[in-house]
């Protein structure tokens, strides 16, 4: 996957290497920049999306930064409710996330511990 985060590590270290005088740091810093402002940019709602897996779907993320676990995390979605929702599990696969579709969008059935990151692809076609 080519994830947001470390797209904008990039951009940060090769525009440092740009001022020191580093060649080929100022390419690396333009096109770490274009894939910030291209793919990896939320032209609808603003901001940017987790990431984009290799088939190309967007990765969100969730993290739960209170003390109290949560059970179910309910989710706002535009369009079509999905086909399928799937996490990305520690070893690298996407394993299926139970989901119930809601008047408001749907309700993962993910418990997430305090401070436990949760990396999402969301496909709409079956």
């Amino acid at each position: 996957p080519r994830e947001t985060w470390i797209t904008s590590r990039m951009v940060h270290v090769y525009c440092l290497g740009t001022l020191l005088g580093h060649p080929g740091s100022e390419d690396l810093a333009d096109a770490a920049l274009s894939g910030l402002m291209g793919e990896l940019h939320d032209k609808i709602h603003g901001g940017w999306y987790a990431g984009r897996a290799a088939d190309g779907t967007r990765l969100w993320a969730a993290l739960r930064t209170t003390l109290d676990p949560l059970d179910a995390l309910p989710l706002s979605l535009a369009g079509p409710a999905p086909a399928r929702i799937e996490r990305l599990a520690p070893d690298a696969s996407w394993e299926p996330v139970p989901f119930e579709t809601t008047a408001d969008g749907v309700l993962l059935r993910l418990p997430l511990l305090p401070l436990e990151p949760a990396v999402l692809r969301i496909g709409r076609e079956k």
